[in-house]
């Protein structure tokens, strides 16, 4: 899987473009990679744009290990700071599996999750208009 991180820090945005193979092990590196970039805070919001993201990997027990990951590094990093999480899919079937993402992480990690079809509707939601 390949991903971009930029880091915005005086409008407090972790920016991550990611294409290739979705997996538990490669969304934790992913993920892992922006909690422990040297300009990250757990104040920041994201915005994750998957271009062209394979799901196939992600059985329902896939997901549900992705989200026990995504819950040790937010209980190591985050120290329950909340923020947002948007996600831009380019495929409604890729959406409706990362809606499942979203709804059984929602009780287990600190961040408020929405998907998005374009960059715009997302920047909206995260209260940045570019």
């Amino acid at each position: 899987m390949k991903h971009d991180l930029t880091i915005d820090i005086p409008n407090r945005l972790v920016r991550s473009r990611i294409r290739g193979v979705l997996t538990p092990a490669s969304g934790e590196a992913v993920y892992r990679e922006c909690v422990t970039h040297p300009d990250w805070s757990p104040h920041f919001d994201h915005l994750l744009v998957y271009e062209k993201i394979d799901l196939s990997e992600l059985s329902t027990e896939a997901v549900q290990d992705m989200v026990q990951r995504f819950k040790a590094l937010d209980d190591q990093y985050r120290q329950g700071i909340t923020s947002k999480a948007a996600t831009v899919m380019d495929s409604q079937l890729q959406a409706g599996i990362l809606s499942f993402h979203e709804h059984i992480s929602a009780p287990e990690l600190v961040t408020e999750e929405a998907i998005f079809e374009t960059m715009d509707e997302a920047l909206v939601w995260l209260g940045r208009v570019e």
